[in-house]
């Protein structure tokens, strides 16, 4: 396990080529390895982030075989929290735990809310986006109406075989405290 754990942190380091670990670290996976997966750094307090699942909702639902999966980092689980904000998700997302905060460094992490999109979940996928879900976010509790959908952008993108106009957009969200 630790072999395979080093493996998939060697991987992550790279740049662009970044690879959320596969299953048996993230069991919540499908059994589709070629299916494109969007990671979503999770806090619960975070307004922003709530403010955008119903957008992550609809994306999820017009992108199916797009997987969806939420990660927290630390001690703490909000996980009965996460399973009541995504009640009402027609495929529902999955939730994995990063409790040593190994995933959020290989990944970058800065902000709750910031996603990362890769082509498929086998370890060597690119990372095809990271960043902003949309414009629309705010700090001043209120959302405003997009302009720009840049993971919306980055996923038609890759559907049609080609790399995102934008590949990186820094995500406003709460600040993420990893050690």
């Amino acid at each position: 396990m630790r072999v395979f754990l080093l493996l998939v942190l060697a991987a992550c380091a790279r740049s662009p080529s970044v690879a959320p670990p596969a299953t048996p670290h993230w069991p919540e996976f499908a059994a589709r390895p070629d299916a494109p997966v969007l990671l979503v750094h999770y806090l619960t307090h975070c307004p922003i982030l709530r403010r955008s699942l119903p957008t992550l909702q609809k994306i999820s639902d017009d992108f199916p075989l797009l997987e969806v999966v939420f990660f927290e980092s630390g001690e703490v689980s909000e996980r009965e929290l996460f399973a009541e904000a995504t009640a009402d998700w027609r495929r529902p997302p999955a939730f994995v735990s990063d409790r040593s905060f190994l995933r959020a460094r290989a990944l970058k992490a800065t902000v709750a809310g910031e996603v990362f999109l890769f082509n498929s979940r086998r370890l060597g996928a690119a990372l095809v986006y990271r960043g902003a879900i949309d414009d629309g976010a705010s700090f001043d509790h209120k959302s405003r109406a997009p302009q720009r959908h840049y993971l919306r952008e980055a996923l038609g993108a890759q559907a049609r075989g080609e790399a995102p106009a934008v590949a990186e957009v820094p995500a406003l969200g709460c600040s993420l405290e990893i050690p």
